[in-house]
């Protein structure tokens, strides 16, 4: 899979952050709500099937949190996300950065 520039550097930025917080760490991290500001600037969606494709013409039902390069799986149906630290988000969620 193609990884590119804009990817690659949210990885490094956000890399120490991922690193310094173990998986115990990130299983008692608090859900992205999907009305946190961040969440509201990627347009998140908990649940992909709720993405406007009108809104989002790029999306597809394929698109999924847990196919994502900036996803990490973990524990009951969600994941930690280079875009979203300190936050889980849900496996079958979406947003903008899909890669």
């Amino acid at each position: 899979m193609r990884l590119n520039r804009r990817v690659f550097m949210l990885q490094c930025a956000l890399a120490p952050v991922v690193l310094a917080g173990g998986a115990s760490a990130r299983a008692a991290d608090p859900m992205l709500s999907e009305s946190e500001p961040k969440a509201l600037e990627f347009h998140y969606k908990a649940d992909s099937a709720t993405v406007d494709a009108k809104a989002h013409p790029s999306w597809t039902s394929a698109q999924k949190c847990s196919a994502c390069q900036l996803y990490e799986d973990g524990a009951d149906g969600a994941g930690s996300c280079l875009l979203f630290p300190g936050k889980r988000v849900a496996a079958i969620g979406w947003c903008t950065s899909f890669n």
